[in-house]
């Protein structure tokens, strides 16, 4: 049997900004788990 699940695309938009430091955090750590370098930005490359 399959799971199957339903994906929500959203277009970003300014109530979204609250995120971004959060989105920042996670690139970096993710960056560090791949041991691909540093990946930290600031929070303004997402905004």
């Amino acid at each position: 049997m399959k799971n199957i699940q339903k994906v929500q695309i959203t277009v970003a938009a300014k109530e979204h900004l609250k995120y971004s430091g959060q989105i920042c955090q996670i690139i970096e750590e993710s960056a560090k788990v791949r041991g691909t370098g540093i990946a930290k930005r600031e929070t303004s490359y997402i905004e």
